[in-house]
């Protein structure tokens, strides 16, 4: 199983978790992302990343206290899809 990282910085961001070998990004969003400026920030640096070849996956933090096993399943999903 390929090792998740957190908090890893990636050119001028910081990933709240990365798979490396991958090129997966996790990212944990709460209230700052859903206002105007957190939007257009988001859009940013998500143009930065996946120019950059990574993919990123978003949740919402209700979202994973609410349903942490689904959302773990949905990126070991990927993770096994995109082993290399």
């Amino acid at each position: 199983m390929p090792r998740i990282r957190r908090q890893h910085p990636i050119g001028p961001y910081i990933a709240d978790f990365a798979v490396i070998s991958q090129k997966l990004i996790i990212e944990v969003d709460g209230d700052s992302h859903y206002t105007d400026a957190g939007k257009i920030s988001d859009q940013v640096r998500k143009k930065y990343l996946e120019n950059n070849g990574w993919t990123i996956m978003r949740f919402d933090n209700n979202h994973i206290f609410n349903h942490l096993n689904e959302i773990a399943d949905e990126i070991f999903k990927i993770i096994i899809s995109n082993k290399k």
